[in-house]
């Protein structure tokens, strides 16, 4: 080390007393080592935080519509009919069936809102990330 400069490294000698052997250890050279694993492992895990997540943005007045089963739409006047479609897998990561469904809602409200409707219901199961609801008047 040069004089009137005091390292914040520690100082580690090799062989004993001979100061020649002596040098900074830096923490690059040897501490990085648990850093890179975590970091690997949130890069690995970062696909299936993402595919938890719902990217679909709801829009003003989408919480006022209703879902209700097709029994309780029966005295409601049909406006029409919205086919949603959403991702069911990221990249190799299947979506988890309830994220699906949320979304799926989700877009067929923003849609009965955008038809002048206030209720949705399922006409069709879900089959690879794609439903059809009906959108009605009730309220």
């Amino acid at each position: 080390m040069s004089r009137g400069h005091a390292s914040v490294f520690p100082t580690a000698c090799v062989g004993g007393s001979d100061t020649s052997r002596c040098g900074t250890v830096h923490p690059s050279s040897s501490g990085d080592q648990p850093f890179m694993k975590y970091k690997l492992i949130f890069l690995a895990c970062l696909p299936v935080l993402l595919a938890a997540c719902s990217f679909i943005p709801q829009s003003p007045g989408a919480d006022r519509v209703l879902l209700l089963p097709l029994a309780r739409v029966k005295t409601c006047t049909e406006i029409g009919q919205t086919k949603v479609q959403v991702l069911d897998r990221i990249g190799f990561i299947t979506r988890r069936g309830a994220s699906i469904d949320r979304d799926l809602q989700r877009v067929a409200k923003n849609n009965a809102i955008d038809m002048g409707g206030d209720t949705i219901s399922a006409l069709t199961d879900v089959v690879n990330g794609r439903q059809t609801f009906g959108v009605y008047k009730c309220l």
